[in-house]
């Protein structure tokens, strides 16, 4: 999830996972993706630019050009210009730029729905297991390593300070094909054998499947009234958890690795992504609807304890014993107004503390 602190001058508000372009356009054609915006040194941010050298640096906010930004369901925004109205996300709709990594081959404007992940889950993947909701915070990969020679072999829970790709592959997680070098014998010693059996100096290969192995989870809430009141252990075999991925085609973001199906090839094809573009629905504070908005047009909203917007449940403030909440009705609100603070609220029918209903 993106901060909702901002830094820059005016409205040149730069976020984590931005992407970006210089102003004086020196770089042409080149963009990157923002790591994470210094709170120490005001006005400036750390870049990873898609190129292949001098691609990690830091950057003054004001010499950046936001041509992306990653919003996702429910995030509370404003718009950059015009009437500065806020509003929720209802939907985002990500078209994305695609080279295949072993041809250099182009895709351009294909939808994220197309694709598919190397990996089943992210840092901060919901999952559900034995009636308990939880976020995924590390796991380890298992490869299946394969030799020139035909010979193949298991590495659990390997990491790249053991085995590592053979040409640089920064922030980038193991992938089929992938050609990666042992830093000894040892790693390989101690893999499962499919085919054949170590060989003394023999430590490149490529990686033939990648399978997610040991999870690590943080659990957050019981989600079953049947479930144990004890949370489950927090390490856990992946094949015990079930992640909510509804909103699978939003876990993108510049340079990512992922599998490609185009129309009439045979087989899907590694990607990576090498240009983003997001659109997203808003419902405003008004309750009107605006489509396929450009997320570039919009920043992160903070709204305050008397902000409301579109189909929020709400109840009238009441002084008094919090038990006789549930005796007060419950509304929805259709519509605020921000500048007068107003607010126009259908009342849920409860009893006789509602009445008739009406609007409020």
């Amino acid at each position: 999830p993106l901060s909702s602190a901002a830094l820059g001058q005016g409205e040149r508000m730069v976020y984590p996972d931005d992407i970006v372009r210089l102003r004086d356009h020196s770089q042409p054609g080149v963009v990157g993706r923002v790591c994470c915006v210094e709170s120490e040194n005001e006005g400036e941010c750390h870049v990873y630019w898609l190129q292949p050298t001098d691609y990690d640096r830091m950057e003054r906010i004001d010499d950046l050009e936001v041509v992306d930004r990653a919003l996702l369901h429910s995030d509370t925004v404003r718009e950059l210009a015009g009437s500065l109205r806020c509003g929720l996300v209802l939907a985002s709709d990500i078209h994305v730029n695609l080279r295949e990594i072993f041809s250099g081959t182009e895709h351009t404007h294909v939808n994220t729905r197309q694709l598919r992940h190397l990996q089943p889950f992210r840092t901060g993947t919901f999952v559900v297991q034995d009636g308990w909701l939880g976020r995924v915070d590390t796991w380890l990969d298992d490869l299946v390593i394969r030799f020139s020679d035909g010979a193949k072999c298991k590495v659990y829970s390997a990491n790249v300070q053991t085995l590592l790709p053979t040409v640089h592959a920064a922030n980038t997680p193991y992938f089929p094909a992938m050609a990666v070098r042992a830093t000894d014998d040892s790693v390989f010693a101690a893999a499962e054998w499919i085919m054949g059996g170590p060989v003394e100096g023999r430590l490149e290969g490529v990686v033939e499947t990648v399978e997610t192995g040991e999870t690590t989870v943080i659990w957050t809430a019981q989600c079953d009234a049947q479930a144990s009141n004890d949370a489950p252990d927090e390490v856990c075999n992946p094949a015990t958890l079930h992640p909510l991925n509804s909103f699978a085609h939003t876990w993108w973001n510049l340079m990512d690795q992922g599998l490609y199906r185009p129309e009439g090839a045979s087989e899907a094809r590694m990607v990576e992504l090498v240009g983003m573009s997001t659109t997203v629905d808003v419902i405003w504070e008004d309750g009107t609807t605006t489509p396929a908005v450009p997320a570039r047009d919009l920043v992160l909203h903070d709204p305050g304890p008397h902000s409301f917007f579109p189909n929020e449940l709400v109840r009238r403030k009441q002084e008094g014993n919090p038990a006789e909440d549930t005796n007060r009705p419950l509304g929805v609100v259709a519509m605020a107004d921000g500048l007068s603070r107003m607010v126009t609220v259908n009342w849920i029918e409860h009893g006789p503390a509602c009445e008739g209903g009406g609007d409020g």
